[in-house]
């Protein structure tokens, strides 16, 4: 088995430091080189694309976008033209796995293949979808999927596993609830352009008995574990905005590397440019001894019901899932004191916003009516060195009057 990767050389890769498996950089040239030269001789084909997506094209760079009729074209000729007939040297399979905004948008596109050629696609959303992407891809659809594989479970299986994974921290579509935001991922199995079909693509033959990874070879690692998750309260009532989030029972073969938990807001939106993943607030938990982890988060302000997803990572990279989930409903709005920059939330953008006015340097966004909005922690109604302490022990999980 031979890898390709097109990405820019500033990358890193698990090992933290600058990639340099990198081949070239990306580009549609660069791309098309690899599908018509690289794949030569070769019978099967597995395609990772990851990044910023619309609906029928990639952005590829800054400056290059990838249109999906030249794809199109690419994949046609490697499984099909006549050179590669006539010397039995055509690639018989090709996976094409797409993670992006509306990235189910390439499916039809690219589909049938050749006949007598095999074309499988998988994404991470239909063509109407934002993707969830958080803590630098490492809580995605892709990074459940690969640590599934890397563990040795099936293909069909690893897509299950991680479509059940993001479902559960962005929810499940319904069709009842139009308005529900949610992520489905989709998977094309037997090549006709027509995603999770129930039968086929769902608990299908055809899905089934694709073969990728380790388990076709026999091999099998291990996965982190999470035993349970509780939260200190899960209704927040009067003022409190925050509360004790923490996990037990955490484990793994090869060492714990993080506990992270995602915060799903009741009020969040879809509403972003097609080149902007969503990415909702992430925590990390610290280890306090006897394999539990836990943090505080500050900010449930907004009235309505919190979606909390806990999952652990091991040395490796390997992802508990699907993650352990939690809910908390907050009874109403709430402006938090120390809210200096009046987006309903305290973090270190108003311990930073409160530093520089203290020096005297040039600071925005600050609250309009900062003086009149009640957010001041000490009544004096001025921004300074009390609130940059409050916000820090807040964070800490020390002040309990932010609570």
């Amino acid at each position: 088995m031979s890898i390709y990767q097109d990405a820019f050389t500033n990358a890193r890769d698990a090992d933290g430091i600058p990639d340099d498996i990198v081949d070239a950089e990306p580009t549609n040239a660069n791309l098309r080189d690899a599908i018509l030269n690289w794949t030569q001789d070769t019978k099967e084909l597995f395609i990772y694309m990851a990044g910023h997506g619309g609906i029928g094209n990639f952005r590829m760079s800054r400056t290059e976008i990838l249109r999906i009729s030249d794809m199109d074209t690419w994949l046609d000729t490697i499984q099909e033209n006549e050179t590669c007939v006539q010397n039995d040297t055509c690639v018989e399979k090709i996976v094409l796995f797409y993670e992006s905004c509306h990235s189910g948008s390439f499916i039809p596109l690219l589909a049938p293949p050749p006949d007598g050629k095999e074309r499988i696609q998988l994404s991470s959303t239909p063509s109407d979808q934002k993707a969830l992407i958080a803590v630098m891809g490492f809580q995605s659809f892709s990074s459940v999927f690969w640590s599934s594989m890397n563990i040795g479970i099936s293909f069909y299986d690893s897509f299950v596993n991680a479509k059940q994974s993001i479902e559960l921290i962005r929810g499940q579509c319904d069709d009842s609830k139009p308005d529900l935001k949610c992520q489905t991922p989709q998977l094309d199995a037997n090549g006709n352009g027509i995603p999770n079909e129930e039968g086929t693509d769902i608990a299908g033959a055809e899905a089934q008995k694709i073969e990728f990874g380790a388990k076709a070879y026999g091999t099998l690692s291990d996965i982190p574990t999470i035993v349970g998750v509780s939260l200190q309260s899960d209704i927040l009532v009067d003022n409190a905005h925050s509360t004790l989030i923490y996990a037990k029972g955490v484990i793994a073969l090869d060492g714990i590397d993080s506990v992270r938990a995602i915060i799903t807001p009741p009020n969040y939106s879809d509403d972003l440019d097609d080149d902007t993943f969503l990415s909702f607030p992430v925590i990390e938990l610290t280890h306090v001894g006897y394999n539990r982890y836990e943090a505080w988060y500050i900010n449930f302000t907004a009235k309505g019901e919190y979606k909390i997803a806990v999952y652990a990572s091991d040395k490796d990279g390997d992802i508990s899932f699907p993650p352990k989930q939690l809910t908390l409903t907050q009874t109403r709005d709430i402006i938090p004191k120390g809210d200096v920059t009046g987006d309903h939330m305290i973090d270190l953008r108003d311990v930073i916003i409160a530093l520089k006015v203290l020096t005297g340097m040039d600071a925005e966004p600050i609250r309009s009516s900062y003086a009149d909005s009640g957010v001041d922690v000490n009544g004096d109604g001025k921004i300074g060195l009390e609130e940059a302490v409050y916000i820090l022990k807040a964070m800490a999980g020390t002040d309990r009057r932010s609570r």
